[in-house]
């Protein structure tokens, strides 16, 4: 049954005998109509054969191609005129209430074998017909019409799955649909494409998905893939009915790869579909069907390297990022091309995660693309900075171009909240878009600063946050603290219930747990911070102290995050990528008082103490002397003594104090009040001395970083000291 006029899942035979019921109804309610035949012309023209009808016959004549009146059989009666004029939907719905009301016996195994025989033979015998009358389709055009009916009627078997199913799979008739895929009759290979759509359809409530994925592989066993991809490329979407049967075969292939996800890389390795796929998204009219192209691409590419290594091969990122740039300027025009623009990113950023893929996507100008999307604010821009995280991970050359766009004044604008990017219209899903851009906006700038190569670009992103009175620092350290919270929390909730079942802590749902709660963005706020602490410039340094020092921590807090994350990095990626990454994050932790280059090589940094996690204690360890006093000439003597002596963890204080820690900390017992407050003292005495301190000279590209904070500094010092004079020259008088 057409699936337009009813319920798809209604056995054909049960509405074709309570329509006949119907008629007969009307046929004794109009006496008077029987005994009238309908006038008729001698021939209706039609392009296509559009099924039998009563009293014509179909066929090439003097008139052309069509019915012809065949006086040999009669015309249709004012009754069942009046039927094909009535109402088809109004006719369906009264059709299956009347079925209801006989209660008439649905398809059981017995008939559908019988189904099945006479399928087989129908099809048989049309193979036979064809090879002998060739040159003469009016010999076996009704033969088709059969074999049509009968493949409408197999589609009965969806109505009771786990029943049916098996008994479809065990007979032939898997193979032989198959087979007509590749039918002459392209009537015939649509109405396979159909039923297969419809069969393949799993439902999860009613629990059919194993059936239906046996299916999946019996139709693979058939080649059936195959030639639904052959067929496919050679319909013409220019007729309604074959853009149809696109949009069948499509639902054929998303099912078969939800059943079947391991199939996805077959699939593209047998077939010519990835070819198929990439010229029918670049057709500039958009409809349904270029849509759920789209998102076929994108299911293929989800966790599928072969898939993604082919795509590249197949000039895909180009031609990717060439369907994006049309939404540079406008917005999708409806929720269909939204979800395809949509599509289109998820792809683009399941291909990102290849070293090969990151390099085809910068030389087809891919960065210079995402930022003029950011630049158009349209509703592309939350695909465009999700691409720039996923291009810009280990990729230098990327992050390197990223500088060199200009795109910094976005990103920061972005990052400091005063651009927002909002979720797209139509969008029915809960997801918080606010948070997601925030997070990328810090991934990007952790990736920027691990990737620029040259000085000249450090400088200009470092540079950033030195202006409006270091605005980008406190935005920064406010996200940091925020997340350091959030996970903080986690961690004492994983506590806490381990604590109750009386069970040890799972160290892997731990991790999954925390890294829910946001320690990945807290991780590359870290490196941000690390980043900015080294390049020596006095006023970041002084501003990232007092905001540490403002929430009672220090710089072992960041240690201890960029540790972790140190000895977490995955193997994803090429080897070099990585051990680049690691000497970047090792060169960062020398920065900030920790060489990471004597720590055993197995060590397993942890963020939080335990004690500190189960207390909730605010105060981290404390080592004042480290983080005040780590400047060039300092970071110096660090690394060289660490090389001299490789087994030494860490470097002393310069002012030979030991390393303390304050009450509730991991490996020391608690100190009393007293000594707390004079910890406190301390660290306060030691702060004011290393802002009183004349800076050391740095080299001359950190110099550059923060020059102009350091004039209003000077400035403002001078106009206080003159104030000063003023008031005190007035008391004298």
């Amino acid at each position: 049954m057409d699936p337009r006029y009813g319920r798809a899942d209604e056995p054909t035979a049960v509405l074709e005998a309570a329509i006949q019921e119907l008629v007969q109804q009307q046929q004794a309610k109009a006496p008077q109509q029987q005994a009238r035949a309908v006038e008729a012309p001698d021939f209706l023209p039609a392009a296509k054969f559009e099924g039998a009808k009563q009293g014509y016959y179909f066929s090439t004549g003097e008139h052309g191609t069509g019915y012809y009146r065949d006086p040999t059989q009669p015309l249709e009666d004012g009754a069942a005129a009046a039927k094909q004029r009535q109402d088809p939907e109004q006719l369906l719905r009264e059709a299956e209430q009347q079925a209801e009301a006989n209660e008439v016996q649905l398809l059981d195994e017995r008939s559908l074998r019988k189904m099945l025989n006479a399928f087989e033979k129908k099809a048989k015998e049309n193979l036979e017909l064809r090879m002998k009358y060739a040159d003469e389709p009016m010999k076996f055009i009704d033969n088709e019409v059969d074999l049509m009916s009968l493949i409408r009627g197999i589609a009965q078997v969806a109505a009771d799955p786990n029943t049916l199913y098996p008994l479809l799979i065990d007979s032939p008739a898997v193979t032989t649909l198959a087979g007509l895929l590749s039918h002459d009759n392209t009537d015939i290979a649509m109405e396979v494409m159909d039923l297969l759509q419809e069969l393949t359809d799993a439902d999860e409530e009613e629990d059919n998905e194993e059936v239906a994925g046996m299916l999946v592989d019996a139709l693979t066993d058939a080649n059936a893939l195959e030639l639904l991809v052959e067929r496919l490329s050679k319909l013409n979407e220019s007729v309604d009915e074959e853009a149809n049967a696109v949009n069948h075969a499509l639902a054929v292939l998303e099912h078969t790869l939800e059943l079947r996800p391991n199939m996805a890389e077959p699939l593209l390795e047998r077939t010519k579909l990835l070819k198929w796929l990439l010229q029918r998204i670049r057709v500039r009219a958009s409809d349904s069907n270029k849509q759920y192209v789209s998102e076929v691409l994108s299911i293929l590419m989800q966790g599928h390297e072969a898939n993604q290594k082919r795509l590249n091969e197949a000039n895909g990122i180009d031609t990717l990022l060439v369907c994006l740039a049309g939404f540079k300027n406008r917005d999708p025009a409806d929720a269909e091309e939204q979800e395809f623009m949509e599509n289109l990113f998820d792809t683009l950023c399941s291909c990102l995660l290849l070293p090969a893929n990151r390099a085809a996507f910068v030389e087809c100008e891919g960065v210079e693309l995402m930022h003029l999307l950011l630049k158009g604010k349209k509703s592309s821009r939350y695909g465009a900075i999700k691409t720039m995280d996923f291009a810009t991970t280990r990729s230098p050359s990327a992050c390197d171009r990223l500088v060199e766009a200009g795109a910094l004044a976005q990103l920061f604008a972005i990052f400091m909240g005063r651009s927002k990017i909002k979720n797209s219209k139509g969008d029915k899903t809960d997801r918080d878009v606010a948070k997601e851009v925030e997070e990328r906006c810090v991934s990007i700038i952790s990736n920027l600063f691990q990737g620029v190569t040259k000085n000249s670009r450090k400088e200009r992103l470092a540079a950033k946050f030195v202006e409006a009175e270091y605005e980008k620092v406190d935005r920064l350290m406010e996200i940091c603290f925020r997340y350091e919270s959030s996970v903080r929390a986690c961690e004492a909730r994983i506590a806490r219930q381990a604590e109750e079942e009386d069970a040890e802590v799972d160290e892997e749902e731990l991790l999954l747990e925390r890294l829910d709660a946001g320690l990945h963005t807290l991780q590359c706020g870290m490196v941000i911070v690390a980043a900015l602490w080294s390049t020596g410039d006095a006023g970041l340094r002084k501003r990232l102290l007092a905001v540490l020092h403002q929430r009672g921590q220090t710089l072992e807090m960041v240690r201890n995050y960029l540790k972790e994350f140190y000895y977490s990095l995955g193997d994803e990626g090429a080897p070099d990528e990585k051990q680049q990454q690691l000497h970047r994050l090792a060169q960062l932790l020398s920065a900030i008082g920790e060489d990471i280059a004597a720590e055993p090589a197995a060590k397993q940094a942890s963020s939080v103490p335990e004690a500190a996690a189960a207390n909730g204690a605010d105060i981290q360890d404390v080592d004042m002397d480290e983080d005040m006093d780590l400047g060039a000439d300092e970071q110096g003597r660090v690394q060289q003594a660490a090389a001299a002596n490789p087994s030494q963890q860490r470097q002393q204080p310069p002012d030979g104090l030991e390393h303390q820690q304050l009450p509730g900390q991991n490996g020391m017992s608690g100190s009393g009040p007293a000594e707390v407050q004079q910890q406190r003292d301390r660290q306060q005495h030691e702060d004011l001395r290393v802002q009183q301190q004349p800076q050391q000279k740095q080299p001359e590209q950190e110099q550059h970083v923060g020059s102009r904070a350091k004039q209003r500094d000077r400035d403002k010092s001078s106009r206080d000291k003159g104030k000063e004079r003023d008031r005190g020259g007035g008391g004298a008088k």
